[in-house]
């Protein structure tokens, strides 16, 4: 597949291959300095949430597990697999960093993530060199897009990035398999997919590509036995690791009993599936053009392809649910596209080079000039008095608070909660985007009745607002409180009655 990147004739005069390569370089750093810019940043949320995560990171390193028990306090429920929350705590535990330096651990979960960004897109670039023998501008090419379409995805201190690392490992380790058909390649294969649903629970389709391979393939039941043994002792090993933990399952599976809702799905997808439907065309055909040299190959990426996007569109039912969804499927469209570019390189239409340059502007044009709006024209005072405001209302809550009682914070505008990991070890229902969801679905649960049994029981001593009163949380009416301090907006309420 390797081509030469010399200049060639469109409309009578030569475009050569250079322009596209200082644009994609231009558009690469600018798109690298603002991710890091987005990291050190005091935006209190990137995406999806983040404080979640970051605060029961924060409650690890102040001795406690990553599942507590959601049924009692500080209700708090970790909705994902252990993987990231390990990692970024035992690298933050080697640096000397403490729970109490939020500021330290979330930067250390955007740049850790930051890492993995690149890292996967050099690792694109290496799987369009040594799997699909691609040409290097066609493997740049493909990384670039990998680069842009997933860095301010994965941004975010969750554990997104970090799934989508081992899920790629595991697609190197299935085209290995599939040049050697050897078992330590299978065993590999299934090994990174073990650890992409010890991350997250979605990790568990990564499971499947291979045995849509095995069947369309018509692959030997020898092949078809490896697999199913192999794929076997690795989910009941999970299954062992993590289901003897007394709470796993509460937080794993119960946190996630958010309800469906049709009507999220069509307001947060509608715009994204426009976008996303262009570059699935372009791999689907990406892929049709790789089944012209080596069908094997096709039907391998195409299982990855066709599994890491017809489940997400299920389970982007889930009320909450969000376009990260699809990190996986953009992250294979990448590596599909290589087929598509090479064949059209190869025969070198005409205005090739001229047509990926005005791809490049047209794909990333309007992100990159609100990239470069940021970091010219950015204002972090706003969002840096925004934090230090709520580090003065924990300052008050440590020195007022009384033993054993707990405080809640009810910040309406979420994105702005820095709050909740100022102050880890005061904190109640941290995730409580999550239990009110919980709360929604289903509120005669265990888990719903036994956290609003709670917050009914005169046990908290203060909530943090942004409102003139504190609203209302899981039914429950706080209006008896008092107002005992104020920074810039920010209001603390005392319960005189609590126990």
């Amino acid at each position: 597949m390797s081509i030469s990147l010399n200049s060639q004739s469109t409309f009578g005069f030569h475009f050569p291959a250079w322009p596209v390569w200082v644009l994609g370089s231009f558009l690469a750093c600018i798109h690298l300095v603002f991710l890091a810019n987005q990291s050190a940043s005091f935006f209190a949320d990137l995406g999806g949430f983040e404080r979640n995560v970051v605060w029961t990171i924060q409650h690890k390193l102040l001795g406690g597990n990553v599942y507590e028990n959601p049924k009692a306090t500080p209700f708090s429920i970790t909705q994902y697999g252990p993987a990231y929350y390990y990692l970024i705590s035992g690298i933050a535990s080697i640096f000397g960093i403490l729970a109490d330096n939020y500021r330290a651990v979330i930067q250390l979960g955007r740049f850790t993530n930051l890492f993995i960004i690149l890292a996967l897109a050099i690792g694109v670039f290496q799987f369009a060199i040594r799997q699909l023998k691609a040409s290097k501008f066609a493997a740049f090419f493909s990384s670039l897009l990998a680069f842009l379409i997933l860095g301010q995805q994965v941004l975010s201190g969750r554990p997104d990035a970090l799934k989508a690392g081992f899920t790629l490992l595991s697609i190197f380790a299935a085209f290995n398999y599939l040049k050697t058909t050897q078992m330590r390649w299978q065993m590999a294969v299934f090994g990174f997919a073990s650890a992409a649903l010890l991350t997250k629970q979605d990790g568990i389709i990564a499971f499947f590509p291979l045995f849509i391979f095995h069947f369309f393939n018509k692959s030997s039941a020898l092949e078809w036995l490896k697999s199913t043994g192999i794929a076997a002792i690795y989910l009941i090993l999970i299954a062992a690791l993590l289901f003897t933990h007394p709470f796993a399952s509460y937080n794993l599976i119960d946190g996630l009993k958010n309800g469906l809702s049709l009507s999220w799905f069509l307001s947060v997808f509608q715009g994204f599936f426009g976008y996303l439907s262009i570059v699935l065309l372009l791999a689907v055909l990406g892929l049709f053009k790789l089944a012209d040299t080596h069908k094997p190959s096709a039907i391998l990426l195409g299982s990855y392809l066709a599994v890491y996007f017809l489940f997400p569109c299920v389970f982007a039912l889930k009320y909450g649910s969000g376009t990260n969804y699809f990190n996986e499927a953009m992250l294979i469209s990448s590596i599909a596209i290589v087929p598509l570019m090479e064949s059209m390189l190869i025969q070198r239409p005409k205005h090739s080079y001229l047509i990926l340059f005005g791809f490049l502007l047209c794909f990333q044009s309007v992100s990159t000039s609100r990239e470069l709006v940021s970091l010219v024209l950015g204002n972090q005072s706003e969002l840096k008095k925004q934090y230090n405001s709520q580090l003065q209302i924990a300052s008050w809550l440590r020195q007022h608070h009384a033993p054993k009682q707990a405080v809640l914070c009810l910040i309406s505008r979420q994105w702005e909660d820095h709050f909740t990991n100022l102050a880890p070890e005061l904190v109640i229902v941290p995730q409580r985007d999550v239990m009110d969801q919980v709360f929604k679905a289903a509120p005669n649960s265990e888990l719903a009745v036994s956290c609003k049994t709670h917050l009914l029981s005169q046990s908290i001593q203060y909530i943090v607002t942004d409102k003139s009163i504190p609203p209302m949380f899981l039914n429950v009416n706080f209006v008896p409180n008092v107002p005992v301090f104020e920074v810039n907006g920010y209001k603390i309420f005392e319960n005189p009655v609590a126990k």
